[in-house]
């Protein structure tokens, strides 16, 4: 409970979104921030009991500010801007070379870029400045806060220290459980930002019940044996893309087996070429169709891709989409696959749903909550099981559509629904 929050003087939320404002991309994790900042500011969701406070660190004064018109607009606007591609519908048969060496790039220029930044330093905004912070709000991390300037082990207890209570929302537990799956610095990284919010805050914001089950086991073994305070807000599905795009040509025609996700380890992708290799000379007009990122430990699968004999043909990698394009590709694709060995949710199961679209996922994590009956599963890693499901679709007419009319009446969560789920946890009077 937030003693002394009541109905009638609105909780002031501070939330932090350095990370999502600086990253020249949009992952999972920062989508969900823009759509779950922009739900939680809304009158008409927050039902006037929040005052939502978007923050970004100032580098120049090394303090918090609220953001300039500019950034609102720029975290709040659909993601519907020419996109970031890793790697292009056209420009997926290139030689491995160039891919790599374009991957490679953009790791050295962040570096270059922040030297640059460091010596460069911001416009100042003393007007936007957080000279105190008031007594009673709530600061809400969001975002991947653990890459933002002010490590939560020293941020928290300041917060504390005014009388400002700290929440966080927990996508997963994933670099505590199988750091392997990470790079080491990112992993300890998190560790030490979810070992702040283990040791000082007060709500624990879950986005599954499989991930609240596995912060509390984390918990227990980091040794914090305090009761947490725990509640399960569910991820929209709900794209926000103003308009329509065109399906890229040499997908027109096709089935399109989508999968949505960053290219790493846990993501699975090793095993649904597997399977996609099994069927793919059955069915030549099957079209596997991989979005996201090149993320760490990326280099194998995306060797594996670019040089796919079927590459350009059968098998393509759009990198970075913006909603629109997601969005296209969600309708028109035969079924979606989601490989992962591990999720903390599933948005992309969702989203697939909600779109009508068979889903076939791995019995991973929460992709079976994500899931629930509508989606079809198999075990992670498991490419003959998988491909099996993929056979199934292709050869039987009958059985597609069926599941297609199964999941006609899905209804899917939006992101309305997770930010009156957070507002009844941060003020439930």
């Amino acid at each position: 409970m937030w003693e002394g929050a009541g109905v009638q003087e609105p909780l002031t939320v501070f939330v932090e979104v350095t990370n999502t404002l600086a990253a020249p991309y949009t992952s999972g994790l920062q989508r969900m921030t823009k759509r779950l900042v922009a739900a939680l500011a809304d009158p008409e969701l927050n039902d006037g009991r929040l005052d939502v406070v978007a923050l970004r660190w100032c580098r120049r004064h090394r303090t918090f500010r609220r953001l300039t018109d500019e950034e609102h607009h720029q975290l709040t606007a659909a993601d519907d801007g020419a996109p970031e591609t890793v790697g292009r519908v056209g420009g997926i048969g290139a030689p491995l070379r160039r891919s790599l060496r374009r991957v490679a790039a953009l790791a050295l220029l962040g570096r270059a870029r922040g030297a640059i930044r460091s010596r460069r330093l911001p416009q100042a905004h003393p007007d936007l400045e957080i000279d105190s912070w008031p007594s009673g709000a709530v600061f809400l991390d969001v975002e991947a806060a653990w890459h933002n300037p002010r490590a939560r082990a020293e941020l928290l207890p300041e917060l504390a220290a005014a009388g400002v209570r700290t929440a966080v929302v927990v996508a997963d537990v994933l670099p505590e459980t199988n750091p392997e799956w990470f790079e080491t610095a990112p992993a300890a990284l998190f560790r030490a930002h979810l070992g702040a919010h283990l040791r000082q805050s007060t709500l624990f914001l879950c986005i599954s019940s499989a991930t609240e089950t596995a912060l509390r086991e984390v918990a227990a073994r980091v040794g914090v044996h305090r009761e947490l305070n725990c509640s399960v807000v569910t991820p929209g599905a709900d794209l926000a893309s103003s308009g329509n795009a065109e399906l890229p040509p040499m997908l027109e025609g096709r089935r399109i087996v989508l999968s949505v996700g960053t290219i790493e380890p846990r993501k699975g992708h090793r095993s649904m070429l597997d399977a996609f290799d099994l069927v793919s000379d059955e069915e030549p007009d099957l079209a596997l169709v991989i979005v996201g990122r090149a993320g760490w430990h990326a280099d194998e699968v995306v060797r594996r891709i670019v040089e796919h004999p079927r590459a350009g043909h059968q098998v393509f990698w759009l990198g970075q989409v913006d909603d629109a394009l997601l969005s296209t590709l969600y309708r028109r694709a035969f079924v979606a696959v989601a490989p992962s060995l591990s999720e903390g949710f599933g948005i992309p199961v969702v989203e697939a749903l909600a779109a009508g679209v068979p889903v076939l996922a791995s019995r991973a994590g929460a992709l079976t909550e994500a899931g629930g009956e509508l989606a079809e599963y198999f075990e992670p890693g498991d490419a003959e099981e998988l491909a099996e499901l993929l056979r199934r679709h292709a050869g039987n007419d009958w059985w597609h559509e069926s599941r297609r009319r199964i999941v006609a009446g899905y209804k899917p969560p939006t992101w309305g629904d997770m930010a009156r789920q957070v507002v009844a946890a941060l003020n439930p009077s």
